[in-house]
């Protein structure tokens, strides 16, 4: 992203994040998105079968969280990729799995 940010002028200083950067340039990061392909399958896999993974993907821990910026969990950087609330990521999956098996 530093080339970014020097080739077309953006100080550090103005505190754009790297999304913003790309959006200012007009570029698109070609990296991530066979990264975020290899994610949703990994997800489908997590979600159609029933175990400790799926509890911690959709389950919710006790207790309290600190005061400080929260962390940014599996689910969110899913849902914002795709553009959908963490609930509807569930029934995508489902949609998904019945598209693949022929009962659409």
């Amino acid at each position: 992203m530093w080339f970014l940010r020097r080739t077309f002028r953006i100080s550090w200083t103005e505190k754009k994040t790297k999304e913003e950067v790309l959006r200012l340039t007009d570029t698109d990061r070609l990296l991530l998105r066979p990264i975020r392909k290899r994610q949703m399958e990994f997800f489908g896999h997590l979600n159609r079968h029933d175990g400790q993974e799926k509890l911690l993907l959709h389950g919710k821990m006790e207790g309290r969280r600190a005061r400080s910026r929260q962390p940014q969990t599996f689910m969110d950087s899913l849902s914002r990729f795709i553009n959908r609330p963490n609930k509807s990521l569930s029934k995508l999956d489902i949609y998904m799995t019945a598209e693949r098996n022929g009962n659409s």
